[in-house]
């Protein structure tokens, strides 16, 4: 079914609705969901949430991108949860910026933020779109190089080490740009 038809039968206040987004999306979801979470429960209950948040929301919402939409609230979600519930270990994906980031407790954190975020997202724009989904895959959606592998067609080993060359070539986009790292 497309999303159209969904968003409609949401609209309709058919649930259907739901069962429609679950088969079309259910493992995208759980996908997102898992990489946050790290726990079986935590992620079914997440996607749960989920399936309810997007059900009151449309009406009145009308997402142009269903899948974007349903995605987003989905990591949200997720991490509400996470945050949440104190038993979750601490996810070990932004572990591996640790080095391209520092971390200051300046005044200007803000202002400097907002540069990072301005040159993370050139860089981005700047690679090949492959890895630009890894990237986001990895670091927005907190999916395992497992999950990304499965995704792509590709072996762990060959996205870790995809994302070794992202992020060096991240850091060395940051230090041409005069950014401290």
């Amino acid at each position: 079914m497309d999303d159209n038809r969904i968003i409609e039968l949401y609209n309709l206040r058919d649930e259907q609705a739901i069962k429609e987004t679950d088969i079309k999306y259910g493992r995208l979801c759980t996908k997102i969901a898992d990489g946050i979470l790290k726990n079986v429960n935590d992620t079914e209950e997440c996607k749960s949430s989920s399936y309810l948040k997007v059900w009151n929301s449309i009406p009145p919402e009308k997402p142009l991108s269903f899948c974007g939409y349903l995605c987003k609230i989905v990591r949200n979600t997720a991490i509400e949860m996470y945050r949440r519930i104190s038993r979750i270990a601490r996810s070990d994906v932004y572990e591996e910026l640790k080095d391209t980031f520092t971390d200051s407790d300046t005044p200007e954190k803000a202002y400097d933020r907002a540069i990072i975020v301005k040159e993370l997202n050139e860089f981005l724009e700047k690679q090949d779109k492959k890895n630009r989904r890894i990237f986001v895959a990895r670091y927005y959606f907190g999916l395992s190089q497992k999950a990304i592998a499965d995704n792509f067609g590709l072996t762990e080993q060959a996205v870790k080490s995809r994302l070794l060359r992202i992020r060096a070539g991240l850091k060395k986009h940051l230090t041409e740009k005069g950014i401290e790292i």
